[in-house]
């Protein structure tokens, strides 16, 4: 995480990812397996711009039900 707030006029700190072993290359690992997962598994992207592929059920929760063409 970035010590300081998000400022447009700023670049990024990627400089937080230079050094050794640290808390930011594991978030690093995480999102690029997070990617991985998701680019793996077509049930999660196949039907993105298909209305059947997303259902939007129940009032007071948001619930995320992806379907997929071997249905």
């Amino acid at each position: 995480a970035q010590g300081r707030e998000w400022n447009h006029d700023a670049s990024l700190d990627w400089h937080l990812l230079e050094g050794g072993d640290n808390w930011h290359h594991g978030v690093q690992r995480l999102v690029r397996d997070l990617n991985l997962t998701y680019r793996h598994h077509k049930a999660m992207h196949e039907l993105d711009f298909d209305p059947y592929g997303f259902e939007c059920e129940g009032g007071s929760l948001i619930t995320r039900m992806t379907n997929d063409t071997s249905q």
